[in-house]
């Protein structure tokens, strides 16, 4: 009988992602935040990609791992970060791209060239409006992967979270530690430690690097 592969669970992912610390991203402030050597093993899409090197790693091990077949991704930005979901997607998977504006995206065609077999979907409206709402759950009833990373006002993340990251086996939050201070939280932040404790051993926080008067960017990963 084949043996079952066992999947990477959530403290994996953390433990991992504290040995990788130990050498933090370098020129943190600067464009240059993903590292030779991650490039070389994972690639890199021709545009900016807005995340830290060990952050970004960390949750990409653990979506390449969970194979979703369904991710969505609110908040595309410039398509860094969807480049890594279309590339590392299961064979014949749907990552829906939802964003109120979709022209800043600049790798359309690099993102339809990369993986042919993914069908990948622009979503294009406010994530709160009540039709974008309905289009998306016309595409699925349920998401595997959610990457909650666009509008950072609290109501709209709050949004995100209740409406989408709920209806998904796993869900990621950007910029979980922005803030002035570990006491002035700002709207992400806040939500991430408003929702924690109601999902105990469920979540993990990957935080990279900055010091605790000027926090930023962070992932947050949750399986509600």
């Amino acid at each position: 009988m084949e043996q079952e592969s066992v999947q990477v669970k959530l403290q994996d992912i953390k433990n991992l992602f504290d040995q990788k610390i130990t050498k933090p991203t370098p020129n943190y402030y600067s464009d240059k935040r993903l590292s030779k050597e991650f490039i070389e093993k994972y690639g890199k899409p021709d545009v900016f990609v807005d995340q830290l090197n060990n952050e970004l790693e960390s949750l990409l091990i653990y979506y390449i791992d969970r194979k979703p077949l369904v991710t969505l991704e609110i908040g595309t930005y410039q398509g860094g970060t969807l480049w890594y979901w279309v590339k590392y997607a299961p064979e014949n998977a749907t990552v829906i791209s939802l964003d109120i504006d979709h022209s800043i995206c600049r790798c359309w065609d690099e993102l339809y060239s990369i993986r042919p077999d993914v069908n990948l979907v622009k979503l294009s409206g406010d994530s709160k409006d009540p039709k974008i709402i309905e289009e998306a759950f016309n595409i699925a009833s349920q998401f595997d992967f959610c990457f909650i990373d666009g509008d950072h006002s609290y109501k709209a993340v709050k949004n995100d979270w209740e409406v989408y990251g709920k209806k998904s086996k796993i869900t990621a939050f950007h910029d979980i530690a922005c803030g002035t201070s570990l006491d002035d939280p700002e709207p992400v932040r806040k939500l991430w430690n408003e929702i924690t404790p109601l999902y105990e051993n469920k979540y993990i926080s990957l935080i990279e690097g900055a010091e605790p008067s000027n926090l930023c960017y962070g992932i947050g990963v949750i399986e509600p």
